[in-house]
């Protein structure tokens, strides 16, 4: 799901519902969302192994172009 796809399903949703986290495909873990972060990863779809924030790449001096962006939400 992209963001532009996130958020044209949030809009036909209620605006003043909280957000809420499954962690797991069969409901076996629940949490609010705390926050998110922008980061990158080089996978294709499914589980991804790893993530790389900006200071990552920079660290290894590799091209963030190279990589996949991707939003990260965080629960409590």
């Amino acid at each position: 799901m992209t963001v532009d796809e996130l958020k044209d399903y949030l809009e036909q949703l209620p605006h003043d519902a909280e957000v809420v986290l499954a962690g797991d495909a069969e409901g076996n873990l629940f949490s609010r969302l705390a926050g998110f972060d922008v980061a990158y990863t080089n996978e294709d779809g499914g589980r991804f192994e790893g993530l790389f924030w900006d200071e990552d790449l920079e660290e290894d001096g590799a091209d963030p172009e190279e990589y996949e962006q991707v939003v990260v939400f965080w629960p409590v």
